[in-house]
């Protein structure tokens, strides 16, 4: 009930019919003011890097937020899709958006990222993040929640990018 044809094809991978679709007046970012799922999002949760690179290039908002607080970026973090990553980072895609803090598969793309152990996409995400946010969001805390779940890597990719060893889970704040 909250699929297009447009949605349809592109959670699907579709190239082909996402591409007329878009080519005869589909709007790349139908949904996203609606009780309806966004193209780009499904594209991204899927990896159908194709669909959104096409996507993009027809439009689509990279910073979509769907019903459901999801961003592409944030889906492809999760997911470990280092290079729907990295497409949507160069075509806009701010990784300092934050979803709803209660979500448990983490508030913006690299505590998505650090919550699955994809250390390659956060060592990529640090490479974009402007601001380091609220507790549980960003950087020091990040490292807490790796070295919780035993996470060498994405460890060591923190701390050499700047995430203090010492800091406390009580801390409210992290320095920016």
């Amino acid at each position: 009930e909250r699929d297009t044809a447009l949605i349809v094809s592109a959670r699907g991978g579709d190239y082909e019919t996402v591409k007329v679709l878009l080519d005869n007046g589909a709007d790349p970012n139908i949904g996203l003011e609606s009780e309806y799922l966004a193209p780009l999002i499904e594209a991204a949760r899927e990896g159908h890097i194709n669909v959104v690179e096409l996507l993009l290039s027809k439009g689509a908002d990279p910073n979509c937020i769907d019903q459901e607080g999801d961003t592409a970026l944030i889906v492809s973090a999760r997911g470990g899709d280092y290079e729907t990553v990295k497409v949507l980072l160069d075509n806009g895609a701010d990784p300092n958006i934050e979803m709803d803090p209660y979500y448990v598969g983490g508030t913006t793309a690299l505590m998505a990222a650090v919550n699955n152990k994809h250390h390659h996409v956060v060592e990529l995400l640090l490479t974009k993040i402007t601001h380091l946010s609220l507790m549980y969001n960003e950087g020091d805390i990040a490292l807490i929640v790796s070295a919780r779940g035993g996470d060498y890597e994405t460890v060591k990719v923190l701390l050499d990018n700047g995430a203090d060893p010492n800091i406390h889970l009580k801390q409210k704040y992290v320095s920016t």
